[in-house]
């Protein structure tokens, strides 16, 4: 065997200069309010009181075929059965071969269409919250006036003691009491 060893030298690749340019990144535009300004009038879009399509071809319907529908419920709801086009008032049944008779409009129908109907004839209410002059309590309010009044009615007999601009109803304690010696 010879001595023979073949030794193959590997050198690593030299790396090429880059011809890319580093060049830092702007920094972030700050992100922009989505929708208008508060205070700004709506533009485009539908008009207010426009009906949608949908409310719109209900109605021309009903228009060509000559019903109105607050009509019929105010009718059912207060039993004018002929003018529905019943021809009496009760209609005969047959259930389990026994024979009876039931009413055109029942006292059911007639109260689902009253409720009905008074959305379309009164307003709904809203839920109010009382509060006195620029949204102060209205029990300390109306208790100072009721005071001043009876403080104007005494000016005469005895001597008044001027009443606190901010009366608080629950200073009212264990205090001493008018009369009392301290």
């Amino acid at each position: 065997m010879s001595d023979d060893i073949n030794v193959i030298e590997i050198q690593p690749k030299k790396k090429r200069a880059s011809s890319k340019k580093v060049v830092p990144s702007p920094a972030p535009e700050p992100k922009k309010p989505k929708g208008k300004p508060k205070g700004t009038t709506k533009t485009g879009g539908r008009q207010k009181g426009t009906p949608n399509k949908r409310t719109f071809d209900a109605r021309k319907m009903a228009e060509e075929m000559g019903v109105d529908p607050l009509e019929i419920l105010l009718k059912v709801a207060g039993n004018k059965w002929r003018d529905l086009g019943y021809d009496k008032c009760f209609i005969t049944k047959v259930n389990m071969g026994v024979e009876y008779e039931e009413s055109v409009i029942t006292m059911d129908n007639r109260i689902n269409a009253a409720k009905e109907a008074a959305k379309y004839v009164y307003p709904q209410l809203k839920a109010l919250e009382l509060t006195g002059k620029d949204g102060a309590n209205l029990f300390a309010q109306r208790l100072k006036m009721a005071q001043e009044r009876v403080a104007e009615s005494l000016v005469g007999s005895a001597v008044v003691e001027e009443v606190d601009e901010e009366f608080d109803p629950t200073s009212l304690g264990d205090g001493p009491q008018p009369g009392e010696d301290d």
